[in-house]
């Protein structure tokens, strides 16, 4: 073992130590033994693409060890460790100005750089392994192996002060706790026994490669996801900077902290989870979301997000050594005054409809336009989860807060990120740390965004009490009737859209909206019958806008959506109700009926769609649901244009359930036989449904409970046969039609 070298005056002689850090880091790399070169992993591409040379992005844990310690086989297990975690014989190759990596094959001579400090006096000897600590990092090359050292200095015989050092391109924080508990696990043996017994590791190179084979197979799939959630640069979201002072570098890095009390973050952990049913991450979210709503008076917020990148979904999770982190922006449509429950399920859901868990981000990156790529584009804010920080309680092992997951990073070197918020529960606390650049922000506009996401998250607390104890808040009692509409109705705080709203099917289903709680914007032909809905829902004491216009026109329609989204905010459910009939032989209805029909029932559903997707695309949610009929699957004579249409609904229905499933768009259609309204022929009315019966069902399909339900055209029949008249019934409807 080497002493800490020291100067005649006393000093630390850097020249011999510069001379003995040079030996030891001197790598030693067979080409011929390499395997076969593959691309990088999706974060080693975001690193290498996003920072300049020379890639000083390094991480380091200092801790001590309170045992004597075995050289020889704490070498022997840093060369075991080394078989195991095929990352650690990573080696990175530049060919034509690009990066790709090889592995070393099994069996590389591991050893740990060991010093005596035993002579130095604590604060002298705490200074210089500091000293060493930066030399190392500064001389790890990214194409020179091995892109991690470990530091041992004996303090004394049963006492030593350890640290592992690591490029960021090989490590992140999970693969620093894998490494710490594998290396005393295989050190803890070999003391024990000359048996190892250590499951193996999963390979970092498996990922790679199977991440790049998804995208092969789905690159473009990806690419046309990310441009639809931000078709333009006019989709970001950015906090308006206080000043320019200079670059965006580590040396400008500040932060501030923000701390919820124990009993808060219990609930958080516990009844929080528990309210909105969904993991702690969204939930913390939440006010993060509605307070940039509401201090920047935008619906549409983008954060990005930096997340493990480890889960590619498929209960496939690779628990691998390496750099696996990835960052991906997250667009959400945020409604002013939305509840607290909708807010937390639209970033579930919309998180949950992100391709690979967001590593499609970073993966086709070559392939997005420069406004789309890299996140620091679309969003200032960038969330970090780190989850339990508590530091680890061992007998033999000391961490310190300081030096624990460190990271270093040159001091001239860029960030990566504008505002960083990161979470971690520490000691039983929420804190809430936002780092920020010097030049960019003040430190009076990080401390107001800090404190109005704890006055936000506080009231989402709030929220959650009065939900689990309804009585204490009579806003928010489910059952309780105002004016006859259910303020805590399952529809609460929806936007909805019913065409054909004045009269019949569509005048029930849009009260029956509103008794659940709904918004509901009624758009028909007939003012006159528009009022007399309109009255009844406002009686009721939901909100209503009336809208006179003809669903075949595309103009009409556009108006009417620019004009619900303007006063509601949002659109949660489109109800394509209108239609119109006429039963006639096919030879004597006239070219411009038959048309007629078919535009208003097929192509008014279309304008309506067409005009309504592009909001349910941007917030990451949305229902449809399209009256059909039963004429949609049974050709019934006389009323050739009306089954075309509603046959035509049927296709509608399927294709666009299926192009925005993974927007968490559900598409259905209702079919139902004979209804009792003004269009059902006298003589058939006695065996009709009533319009109710179809209401019901429109709003089992607008609820939460239908969420995995989409693409489907359901039936019902009531009391009435399948097929209510047939070609027997012809010469008597002939009859009966020409006496009209």
């Amino acid at each position: 073992m080497t002493v800490l070298p020291k100067t005649p005056n006393g000093k630390l002689d850097r020249k011999v130590l510069n001379e003995l850090s040079q030996r030891k880091l001197k790598g030693n790399v067979v080409e011929d033994a390499l395997t076969s070169e593959i691309p990088l992993s999706p974060a080693q591409n975001w690193l290498m693409n996003y920072f300049d040379y020379p890639y000083q992005w390094t991480g380091y844990t200092r801790f001590l060890y309170k045992q004597p310690l075995d050289y020889n086989l704490f070498n022997k297990a840093l060369s075991i460790l080394t078989d195991n975690h095929d990352v650690l014989r990573s080696v990175l190759v530049n060919k034509g100005e690009k990066w790709q990596q090889k592995f070393l094959p099994l069996g590389q001579n591991v050893k740990a750089d060991f010093y005596d400090g035993s002579h130095m006096e604590h604060e002298e000897r705490d200074r210089e392994v500091k000293n060493l600590i930066d030399k190392i990092i500064l001389d790890l090359k990214v194409d020179k192996w091995p892109l991690w050292k470990v530091v041992v200095i004996r303090v004394n015989g049963s006492l030593y002060d350890i640290s592992v050092i690591g490029h960021h391109l090989i490590s992140d924080v999970i693969t620093n706790q894998l490494l710490f508990k594998d290396i005393w696990k295989i050190y803890r043996q070999l003391i024990l026994t000359e048996d190892i017994k250590l499951e193996k590791s999963k390979s970092y190179r498996d990922f790679i490669l199977r991440v790049n084979e998804e995208k092969k197979n789905k690159g473009l799939e990806f690419v046309d996801y990310w441009k639809k959630q931000f078709p333009s640069e006019f989709y970001s979201f950015k906090i308006p900077e206080d000043f320019n002072l200079g670059s965006n570098t580590e040396q400008s890095a500040s932060s501030e902290m923000f701390i919820l009390d124990k009993a808060k973050t219990q609930q958080l952990l516990t009844t929080a989870k528990k309210c909105f049913g969904t993991s702690v991450y969204p939930i913390l979210l939440a006010p993060l979301y509605k307070m940039l709503q509401r201090l920047y008076n935008k619906s549409w917020i983008v954060v990005s997000h930096r997340m493990n990148g480890r889960d590619l979904g498929n209960n496939i999770f690779f628990q691998t050594a390496g750099n696996f982190a990835i960052n991906y922006p997250l667009g959400v449509t945020i409604g002013h005054n939305e509840d607290w429950n909708e807010t937390v399920h639209k970033i579930t859901n919309a998180m949950n409809g992100v391709p690979m868990n967001g590593i499609s981000y970073d993966l086709i990156s070559d392939s997005l336009p420069s406004y789309l790529y890299p996140d620091l584009n679309l969003a200032s804010i960038r969330s970090n989860y780190l989850g339990n920080r508590d530091m680890p309680q061992y007998d033999i092992f000391e961490f310190s807060k300081d030096d624990i997951d460190r990271r270093y990073s040159h001091p001239d070197q860029k960030r990566i990120s504008s505002i960083e918020f990161f979470y971690s529960i520490v000691n039983g606390e929420l804190n809430l740390e936002i780092e920020y650049s010097k030049n960019m922000y003040s430190e009076s506009t990080i401390k107001h965004l800090g404190s109005e996401y704890m006055r936000a998250f506080m009231e989402m607390i709030s929220y959650i009490n009065n939900r689990k104890n309804p009585e204490n808040n009579s806003t928010l009692k489910p059952l309780s009737l105002i004016n006859g509409s259910k303020k805590g109705g399952f529809l609460s705080n929806k936007s909805v859209i019913v065409t054909g709203g004045g009269r019949g099917i569509g005048k029930t289903i849009a009260i029956e909206m509103a008794k659940e709680g709904a918004q509901v914007a009624i758009i028909s032909r007939t003012a006159g019958e528009l009022e007399e809905t309109a009255a009844e829902i406002k009686r009721i004491g939901s909100k209503v806008i009336a809208i006179t216009a003809d669903i075949s026109s595309y103009n009409d329609i556009c108006d009417a959506v620019k004009k619900i989204v303007s006063e509601f905010g949002k659109i949660d459910v489109l109800v394509n109700n209108a239609g119109i009939t006429k039963m006639a032989p096919f030879t004597d209805i006239k070219e411009e009926e038959w048309k007629r029909i078919v535009e208003v029932n097929l192509f008014g559903t279309y304008n309506l769609c067409y005009l309504t997707i592009p909001h349910f695309v941007k917030q990451k949610s949305g229902k449809i649901i399209n009256l059909g009929s039963d004429s949609s699957f049974i050709g019934y004579p006389l009323m050739s244009a009306y089954s075309a249409s509603k046959h035509g609904i049927i296709g509608l229905t399927k294709s666009l359930a299926e192009e925005f499933k993974a927007n968490n768009i559900q598409v259905n259609a209702i079919c139902p036989a004979m209804v009792d309204t003004n269009m059902a022929p006298g003589a058939f009315k006695k065996n009709a449904m009533s319009p109710k019966k179809v209401a019901d069902l429109v709003l089992f399909l607008s609820s939460d409970k239908s969420d995995y339900i989409t693409g489907e055209a359901i039936k019902i029949f009531g009391k009435q046969d399948m097929y209510w008249f047939g070609s027997q019934h012809i010469p008597a409807l002939r009859a009966a039609l020409s006496k009209r």
